[in-house]
């Protein structure tokens, strides 16, 4: 029965790490004490480091100031309150890589607990590219409204163009018609 649940527990090791391998997205799992004890390949990648040189390192050494100083505190807050500030929210956040370069990302974090030692999961997924994306669209848009804006102005002035002659030349018409009239009329007398 023991080889059983032996081999059974390094079945479920080996699939949980395959699992976590395999994510795209950046999974880093820490302890009370802030220190990352555990990270897939995606997070090492995105943060620019080696696994090996992430593991056991506090985890604020990849958040920017003011979470810097301040994460093992937020942490101690939470085991000390229960009260949940980002726990089981996502939300976007600036993440430091190894060269000290900042780059957003969206974060998700969740707590468990395994002999009733707390630890947390970070799932991390890098935002640059969607961010970049923003900055294009928002670039595209407002070159958009400008050119729009200038059309209409265009268009404003081209449509006063118009009306300006089309008064001018009801202006010639009538006065036309008008000499007309007295021409006919010196024609009768």
């Amino acid at each position: 029965m023991k080889e059983s649940n032996a081999q059974h527990f390094y079945q479920t090791a080996n699939f949980l790490s395959s699992v976590l391998e395999t994510a795209i997205d950046a999974i880093i799992i820490i302890n009370e004490k802030g220190q990352i004890l555990l990270l897939n390949e995606s997070a090492a990648k995105i943060f620019g480091y080696d696994k090996d040189e992430l593991l056991l390192q506090n985890i604020n050494v990849l958040t920017p100031e003011p979470h810097h100083s301040q994460h093992d505190q937020y942490i101690q807050n939470h085991i000390q309150t229960g009260i949940k500030k980002i726990i089981g929210i996502g939300r976007e956040v600036m993440g430091v890589n190894k060269n000290g370069s900042q780059f957003p990302v969206r974060l998700a974090v969740s707590k468990f607990m395994v002999d009733e030692q707390i630890y947390f999961t970070g799932v991390i997924h890098d935002l640059t590219t969607q961010k970049e994306v923003e900055q294009k669209l928002i670039y595209v848009n407002k070159n958009l409204e400008n050119l729009v804006d200038s059309r209409t102005g265009q268009l404003r002035e081209s449509i006063h163009q118009l009306s300006s002659n089309n008064r001018a030349l009801e202006n010639e018409i009538n006065e036309r018609i008008e000499i007309e009239k007295k021409i006919k009329q010196k024609r009768k007398q």
